[in-house]
């Protein structure tokens, strides 16, 4: 019974992400304190420039936006980076990616930071490049009694096109 229950969630699940699709938010939260040169919290709204750079110093821009950030009384603030300027994937897809922080008119902070992933977002990394096939055929979702089994089709490998026929959902060629 709950082997059961476990697919028609999972299937469940699936009909959800078909109907609505896979959108990731392509935002960065950033967090900092904003002080002034002796160390004194700024409190007041300050317009931030945040790019980020192919190299630790120097290199390439790869993306800039401004934000007007709203400290809180310690200086703390917090901003979703590319909710201004979306971030484009290239601006992630290089070997490396520096986080450059400007407030004007004064140059750029130094040392830039060196955006890294999360633990389970290097696992997302390892199937980006999955080849076709690496399934073992096409998956077909079908109702049993009021919920959906997970069956395996064994007749083509590739998984490249979603569509539905009548009550079955195909996964597949």
């Amino acid at each position: 019974m709950r082997h059961s229950i476990r697919f028609a969630l999972a299937a469940l699940i699936v009909l959800c992400s078909i109907n609505v699709g896979l959108t990731i938010p392509q935002l960065i939260n950033y967090q900092g304190i904003l002080t002034d040169g002796s160390g004194t919290p700024i409190t007041v709204a300050t317009n931030v420039e945040f790019r980020i750079w192919d190299m630790s110093t120097g290199g390439t821009e790869l993306w800039m936006e401004t934000q007007s950030v709203n400290p809180d009384g310690g200086g703390q603030f917090s901003v979703l980076l590319g909710s201004v300027n979306a971030l484009p994937d290239s601006a992630l897809s290089g070997a490396a990616a520096y986080l450059g922080v400007t407030i004007p008119p004064d140059a750029e902070m130094t040392p830039r930071s060196q955006l890294v992933a999360t633990a389970y977002a290097l696992r997302v990394k390892s199937l980006e490049g999955a080849a076709a096939g690496a399934m073992s055929g096409n998956l077909v979702l079908k109702p049993a009694g009021g919920a959906f089994s997970l069956l395996q089709d064994p007749g083509d490998p590739e998984i490249i096109v979603v569509s539905t026929q009548g009550d079955t959902v195909h996964i597949g060629p």
